[in-house]
């Protein structure tokens, strides 16, 4: 079945990641993870550690809307609260795996974490690609595929947007219905001449629900 809403791997051989720890003064948890990353430091599977305490430095604090302690940038991924050295481990393999942001993303929209999402795809907008494989999946929840059409709701008509528009299109013509019908929702929220013209291409879909779903993407662009 199609989502519906309303107006809403593989290794390579990338280097070890950089690292960032955010600690306070007080936190009972920040020394056992200095020494987990330290350790990790030593073994080589991290490149550098850098830890700022946030009770000097609140500009970063502010700047990465840190709101408790431990705070973990491992890469590209933002990890809060105590972790064990085994869970950090798993995250610094991700680094270098190819599928590696999308079983980040997957993780917290499954856990409802939709603002960490959004703001890393603002910080770095080309990695709204790694949604694609997520749209398209036989493997993506209902929790991940609602999350993900809130974020891209809250992102209609910006231009980070638009780098979706090629992927979004080609799964019009997707094998599966639920796959279509998600992609034609997903394009309402971007409104341009050639989403248009390529949901008015998908207007005769075989589908009888999805071809409900482009209608009402074609009357939410038309209207806007």
């Amino acid at each position: 079945m199609a989502l519906r809403l309303m107006r809403h791997g593989r290794r390579n051989m990338q280097p070890p990641p950089q690292v960032t720890l955010a600690i306070a003064p007080g936190c009972p948890h920040c020394p056992g993870m200095m020494e987990i990353l330290g350790q990790l430091v030593k073994k080589g599977d991290i490149a550098s550690l850098q830890t700022v305490n946030i009770a000097v430095q609140q500009e970063f604090a502010t700047n990465n809307e840190i709101r408790s302690v431990p705070w973990l940038k491992i890469g590209p991924f933002i990890l809060q609260g105590l972790h064990t050295q085994q869970e950090i481990s798993r995250w610094i393999e991700r680094c270098q795996s190819e599928t590696g942001i999308q079983d980040y993303f997957a993780e917290l929209l499954s856990n409802g974490e939709l603002a960490t999402v959004s703001r890393a795809i603002q910080a770095s907008p080309d990695i709204i690609h790694q949604l694609v494989p997520l749209i398209s999946s036989d493997q993506t929840n209902i929790n991940v595929r609602l999350g993900m059409a809130a974020i891209l709701e809250e992102l209609a008509g910006q231009t980070i947007l638009e780098n979706l528009l090629d992927d979004l299109v080609a799964l019009l013509k997707h094998q599966q219905a639920r796959v279509r019908g998600d992609a034609a929702h997903f394009l309402s929220f971007i409104p341009s001449a050639r989403t248009i013209a390529a949901l008015k291409a998908a207007a005769n879909d075989p589908d009888d629900e999805v071809r409900e779903i482009v209608e009402e993407s074609l009357e939410e662009l038309e209207d806007s």
